[in-house]
């Protein structure tokens, strides 16, 4: 008789995240940037992959923002796994204590550093998790009862595990999810920006100097001038930039040239570039 091996999957300190490439078909189409979250035991959790692909394919959310609630949920479920809770038994005092250590500063993830979050940020990755809870409710993936609105206790029905009220929700809308507003007694109201300091020019000018790599430099200065964020700047193409020549007819004009940037969202917007940063830019890339 033929003996059956049996292998243990090695469990893993924390959750990872992997992502589809353009292998990945679906409807004919291409789908890259799908985050695929695998748990401590190694296993695909394919709730997550779900709701990934349908705010991908469906709502077609800019792979920046999936790749923002990937790290959102695999914290999260870092988090789970640390204490032991199975991620259907989540109720509005785990979700507490989890916005609590995070405001104290309580590292509850091996990518977090050991201090105070601002309330915002907190607030963004309580909705990322309450959104996906409202995902699963709306789809048959959880109890009935496990979230819903407040209304529910005040009826005289149960209390649900996650109270979450939600405006916006038309189930006659073929995207029934995009434009929700979520309210949460767990959100912090009326938050304040942190205050930020912005360098002087002599500050900027010396870290500059500082800036051992050719590719920093430019990337400081496309960051002086234009306000584009890292991202941005490394989507910049050669094609984007002028030739030489045009470079150089520039300086005989008004010295900018006029970039049409798109960003986030597929939202367009201008902005101006000087002649020698152009330069710069161009000799780098080539």
């Amino acid at each position: 008789m033929a003996r059956v091996l049996k292998f243990k999957r090695k469990r893993r300190p924390y959750p990872i995240i992997r992502y589809t490439n353009d292998a990945c078909i679906i409807n004919r189409l291409p789908q890259s940037g799908i985050p695929i979250i695998i748990d401590c035991h190694n296993q695909v959790v394919w709730e997550l992959v779900s709701w990934f692909r349908y705010l991908k394919v469906t709502e077609t959310r800019p792979t920046s923002s999936l790749s923002t609630y990937a790290d959102h949920m695999r914290m999260f479920w870092e988090h789970l796994s640390n204490e032991g809770r199975d991620w259907k038994d989540v109720d509005d005092d785990f979700l507490r204590d989890f916005r609590n250590l995070q405001r104290s500063g309580v590292r509850i993830s091996h990518k977090q550093k050991g201090e105070e979050l601002f309330e915002g940020t907190i607030n963004g990755r309580l909705m990322t998790i309450l959104a996906f809870y409202w995902w699963c409710h709306k789809n048959g993936k959880v109890r009935e009862d496990m979230i819903g609105p407040s209304r529910w206790e005040e009826e005289g029905h149960f209390r649900p595990q996650i109270v979450l009220d939600v405006k916006g929700y038309d189930p006659r809308s073929d995207s029934p999810y995009k434009d929700l507003k979520y309210s949460s007694p767990l959100l912090y109201k009326n938050i304040r920006a942190p205050k930020r300091t912005i360098p002087t020019e002599d500050q900027t000018s010396k870290m500059q100097a500082k800036l051992s790599s050719f590719r920093d430099q430019i990337m400081s200065q496309w960051t002086e001038q234009t306000g584009l964020r890292a991202f941005e700047i490394c989507k910049i193409k050669v094609e984007d930039v002028p030739s030489f020549d045009d470079i150089d007819a520039l300086e005989d004009a008004d010295n900018h040239h006029k970039f049409l940037l798109k960003g986030k969202g597929r939202k367009e917007r201008f902005i101006y570039v000087q002649s020698d940063l152009l330069t710069s830019t161009r000799e780098y890339i080539e």
